[in-house]
């Protein structure tokens, strides 16, 4: 199992797919790269839990949004993977890379609830933009990444950054579509 298949699973909207694929591979290979995808997908589907669609569902809205398991993806397990995978990309900051730092402060920042308190405190949040702050942004599209973060604005963005921020992460992979939609 590789992240490019889960990526296509990702571009395809099949949730259930992907997630059973992150799983199986977060148990085999625990990377800073895997733990930061799989992050990353458990926040968008815990985000956009009322929003999604499954096949075959026949929920109200109001009814999406009180169930646990939908499509055999529990908002628990989401909640667990995030904090198992958030726990490893905190455990050394200076072991990964700086644009997965800035995309894990984003995320806290915000929707704070998803994070235990424990593992991603407000001041650890704090800790960790100190952290970044000392570093050195190798490329545009970390900087254009970390200014949105400073700043929530997008309208001062040029095009060559916005497509600079894009192409940092892999093609069909959620975190790009994210900050797709995000910048344009």
């Amino acid at each position: 199992m590789e992240l490019s298949n889960i990526f296509e699973s990702e571009h395809e909207e099949s949730w259930r797919t992907a997630f059973l694929q992150y799983t199986e591979l977060y148990r085999q290979s625990l990377s800073i790269d895997v733990a930061m995808h799989f992050a990353f997908f458990c926040w968008y589907l815990l985000w956009q839990w009322d929003e999604i669609s499954f096949p075959g569902e026949m929920l109200s809205p109001y009814e999406k949004g009180t169930v646990d398991t939908r499509n055999g993806i529990s908002r628990t397990d989401l909640l667990f993977d995030l904090d198992v995978t958030t726990k490893q990309l905190l455990a050394s900051p200076e072991n990964t890379p700086v644009k997965y730092l800035i995309v894990l402060s984003l995320m806290k920042k915000n929707y704070p609830y998803f994070f235990k308190e424990e593992t991603f405190s407000e001041v650890k949040r704090s800790q960790l933009l100190a952290f970044i702050s000392q570093k050195t942004l190798a490329d545009l599209g970390t900087k254009v990444i970390y200014d949105y973060l400073q700043t929530q604005n997008t309208v001062t963005i040029l095009p060559a950054e916005k497509i600079a921020a894009r192409t940092i992460f892999p093609p069909n992979s959620l975190i790009q579509s994210y900050f797709t939609w995000l910048l344009d």
